[in-house]
């Protein structure tokens, strides 16, 4: 199982539907299940994986939480494990900087890595952009529903993901 996680968000939306942040969670935990078990795995008669009130918001640091418990408390209930999975303090990271990694740095500056003539954040983005390819869940990155890689060919325009600055941050047009 992997130690770490890669996430590189630009966001243009503050909040986001709950229905929409449990449709995701239950569309990975599906996809997750049917591969481990095959078609039985998960049904659409199985139950809803949390209940929510399908018209409350929720906020990005918020979703990311709900995300971290529910991936814990699944894979506990399945390897009847106890604890937890993620440390306490999880935070962003660059490989083994121990820094808090912003595109501009305290002092106002653009970080080196997210200059124009750097390809750091298309080599990150592209990373992100193949992981659920690499997990077996769908064959082109642009198939997956939840990735910000069907913003960036066009596909869609009202996800989380600033494309217009993440264009500008990577250098493509």
């Amino acid at each position: 199982m992997p130690t770490h996680f890669h996430w590189q968000i630009y966001v243009h939306k503050d909040f986001i539907e709950r229905k929409t942040l449990r449709n995701h969670v239950e569309e990975v935990e599906r996809q997750r299940l049917k591969n481990k078990y095959g078609e039985k795995g998960f049904t659409n008669s199985s139950p809803t994986l949390f209940k929510v009130n399908e018209n409350s918001l929720v906020s990005l640091n918020e979703a990311i939480g709900i995300l971290q418990r529910t991936y814990t408390r699944a894979l506990n209930k399945e390897r009847n494990w106890t604890g937890s999975v993620f440390r306490a303090d999880c935070k962003s990271k660059d490989g083994w900087s121990e820094e808090f990694i912003t595109v501009a740095k305290s002092n106002g500056k653009a970080d080196f890595r997210f200059t124009i003539d750097n390809n750091y954040g298309y080599t990150c983005m592209k990373y992100i952009h193949e992981n659920p390819i690499k997990a077996g869940l769908v064959n082109a990155t642009i198939n997956w529903k939840y990735s910000s890689a069907r913003g960036y060919a066009g596909l869609e325009n009202d996800g989380i993901c600033n494309v217009e600055m993440g264009r500008t941050i990577i250098g493509i047009k």
